[in-house]
């Protein structure tokens, strides 16, 4: 088994079921200690982690179809035209089929909100994070100030070690393979 479950690694979650590769638990666990050790009393948790096309596909779809709103608006109603409307969504979230929650080795923590990381509990966490997420292999993936891709995400971590990687396989088959978004099936590909 390549993937472990996170309650069973002692990794605090928001309750629900989180799967991360052993690799990138192992170095997570290590990380979570001692965070801990520093800041007892300040909250720590994964709210999301590994996600199966499926699940990609809900969250994509739900935005696509305003049954969830983006900056306050459904999107089906604000933004009728296609290619406008997939490039909004991909400020926040990937396409089904391209996330690096895919990997099983990115996770969030705590909030989708970048507010939450900027006073109080959450400044605290995200400072520490910035300082010593090294030290165990992590990174930040979406940082402020980007031309271009994903907005700024203080949430969300990835495992270098094996990130790192799968980025690079990743670009390479997309790169030599463009058949390969066609045969995907998701609401907004076509």
């Amino acid at each position: 088994k390549s993937f472990l479950l996170l309650n069973t690694a002692k990794i605090p979650t928001n309750n629900r079921k989180h799967y991360l590769r052993k690799e990138t638990a192992s170095a997570l666990f290590k990380l979570y200690k001692d965070f801990h050790k520093d800041h007892p009393e300040i909250p720590f948790k994964v709210i999301s982690s590994t996600r199966n096309f499926y699940d990609q596909k809900a969250i994509w779809e739900s935005k696509w179809n305003g049954k969830k709103l983006v900056d306050g608006q459904k999107l089906n109603k604000t933004i009728k035209d296609h290619l406008k409307r997939a490039l909004f969504i991909l400020k926040y979230s990937s396409m089904p089929g391209t996330s690096r929650h895919h990997w099983g080795t990115d996770f969030d923590l705590n909030s989708l909100n970048n507010s939450y990381f900027s006073k109080g509990e959450g400044e605290i966490l995200y400072n520490w994070m910035k300082k010593n997420a090294h030290k165990y292999g992590f990174c930040q993936p979406y940082t402020s100030g980007r031309n271009r891709g994903y907005y700024e995400e203080k949430w969300h971590w990835s495992y270098l070690p094996l990130s790192k990687s799968f980025l690079h396989d990743w670009n390479k088959y997309y790169n030599d393979d463009k058949k390969f978004m066609k045969s995907l099936n998701f609401d907004g590909i076509k």
